[in-house]
């Protein structure tokens, strides 16, 4: 478990300082028609309506599903969008999308969220400020502290998706040979899922340090490997508040870089 969780972090780290490296060195041009951040802005806020005000009403598994991939999919499009043209970008998710739905195994699952992750985090560093970025992980961070426990909010509302074989984030598996597995195999035992926001928040500190550096970026992943190592040597798989611990590793040596005037 703890080598699939270590490498969610590790290559989706560098796989961002690769990314804004290589646009500052002007290796390679970003598609003029990538997203801007109001649409980026629009589409959060469709999402969380729609989370807040019809999951209760509406409990379709093709519904559900189809808002999650979308969501991903946009993230997808917005990574591919950094070295491909428009519409090879577009169909280079598609067919990521597509493969996801039609061959639903734990790598492919994974692989589908973790370019999605990588695509939205990038966004996000890119128009939002330093502090910004870090209020939004330390608030998020209370929150899951006290949202996260079994029996409340977010558990019971991930336990509900669950049930309908809807995973909104990563598998876990215990063992290396499982990520072979369908992913409603796991859903049905006892695996650890990790959330897209406990990815996608910590690293946005890591890709906003990366555009004053690829070093600084390095430093502040180095940190939430740190955190990422912790989590997986607890052996129990018991639901927990993971972001707290991911933000911790994040945000300390994003204060210290950020004291220091170099992000």
């Amino acid at each position: 478990m703890r080598w699939v969780l270590l490498s969610i972090y590790l290559f989706a780290g560098l796989a961002i300082l690769g990314v804004i490296w290589l646009v500052q060195d002007a290796r390679i041009h970003p598609s003029e028609g990538i997203m801007t951040s109001w649409q980026m802005v629009f589409i959060i806020i469709l999402a969380l309506a729609l989370l807040t005000m019809l999951f209760k009403r509406i409990r379709s598994r093709l519904f559900w599903e189809g808002i999650f991939a979308l969501a991903v999919f946009l993230g997808m499009w917005y990574f591919f969008l950094f070295t491909l043209p428009f519409g090879y970008a577009l169909a280079a998710a598609s067919a990521l999308t597509l493969l996801q739905i039609f061959f639903p195994i734990i790598a492919i699952h994974d692989l589908f969220y973790l370019i999605g992750c990588v695509g939205v985090v990038i966004n996000f560093a890119g128009w939002l400020g330093p502090d910004i970025l870090l209020f939004g992980l330390v608030l998020f961070s209370f929150y899951d502290t006290v949202a996260g426990p079994p029996g409340v909010s977010i558990e019971i509302l991930t336990s509900k998706l669950v049930k309908t074989g809807i995973v909104p984030g990563f598998v876990i598996p215990s063992r290396l040979r499982e990520l072979g597995d369908l992913v409603e195999t796991p859903v049905k035992d006892s695996v650890v899922l990790l959330g897209a926001g406990d990815v996608i928040l910590p690293l946005t500190l890591v890709a906003k340090a990366a555009i004053g550096g690829p070093a600084l970026g390095a430093i502040v992943l180095a940190g939430i490997v740190v955190g990422a190592v912790f989590l997986g040597s607890l052996r129990d798989s018991h639901p927990r508040a993971v972001l707290p611990i991911l933000a911790a590793g994040a945000a300390l040596p994003f204060v210290i870089l950020r004291a220091f005037s170099l992000v």
